[in-house]
C-alpha cells in the first residue's frame, strides 16, 4: 500500500509540473479553409520556420463547419471539402521533453515541426478530444514553427491541437494500472 501512495504522489507531482507549449484553441495563421480564404500566393516551403505567412489569415481553433468539438465552439470556419494549411509559432526558454502532441481531427492531417514531417493520421467519422496522441520527443530552446496540412472528405469537419509535457489521460491510467499490477505481483 505504501508503494501505491508513493506512485500516486509521484503522478500528482508530474501533473502539477506539466507545461503546455501550444494550448487548445490557439491562434494560427491559415489559408484554404473556405472559398473566402483561398490563397493565390506561393506556398513553397510553407511548413518551414522562415516562410512568410504575413499575408495569410489569422484564426483560433476550433476550426470547424459545425458546432465545434465537445463543449468547445467553432472559432474559425473550415468548410467541408477544403484542405487548409495552418501555422503556429511558439518559443521555448529551455529544452523540454518528452513532448506530447494531442490532435482532434476529422478527417486527416500531416504535422511538421520546423519544416520536418513528424506525424500523420487519417480517419473517418467526427472528432472528439484527444483522438490522437504521440510522443514527439524533445525540442531545444528557441522559436519553433508547427505546421499542419489538414484534410477533409466532406460532411462534418473539425480540428484542434495541444502540445504539452503530459501524455493523454488514457495512457496515464494504463500506466498506473500496470504499476499497481506489478506491485501486487511482487507481494
Amino acid at each position: 500500500m505504501k508503494r501505491i501512495l508513493i506512485l500516486a504522489a509521484a503522478f500528482a507531482a508530474g501533473q502539477a509540473g506539466a507545461a503546455v507549449l501550444v494550448a487548445a484553441e490557439s491562434s494560427y495563421q491559415y489559408i484554404d479553409a473556405t472559398a473566402a480564404t483561398m490563397y493565390g500566393g506561393s506556398t513553397a516551403g510553407w511548413e518551414t520556420t522562415g516562410y512568410d505567412d504575413s499575408a495569410w489569415f489569422t484564426g483560433n481553433a476550433v476550426f470547424s463547419n459545425s458546432t465545434g468539438i465537445d463543449s468547445n465552439p467553432t472559432q474559425t470556419a473550415w468548410d467541408a471539402d477544403y484542405d487548409p494549411k495552418l501555422r503556429h509559432t511558439f518559443t521555448m526558454g529551455s529544452s523540454m521533453g518528452p513532448l506530447f502532441a494531442h490532435v482532434a481531427i476529422d478527417n486527416g492531417f500531416d504535422m511538421y515541426i520546423d519544416g520536418v514531417w513528424v506525424w500523420s493520421a487519417n480517419a473517418e467519422g467526427y472528432t472528439s478530444y484527444w483522438e490522437y496522441t504521440k510522443n514527439i520527443g524533445s525540442l531545444g530552446a528557441g522559436t519553433h514553427t508547427i505546421a499542419f496540412q489538414l484534410e477533409d472528405h466532406g460532411g462534418l469537419t473539425a480540428f484542434d491541437f495541444q502540445l504539452d509535457t503530459v501524455p493523454e489521460p488514457a495512457s496515464l491510467a494504463v500506466l498506473g494500472l500496470g504499476a499497481v499490477a506489478l506491485i501486487r505481483r511482487r507481494r
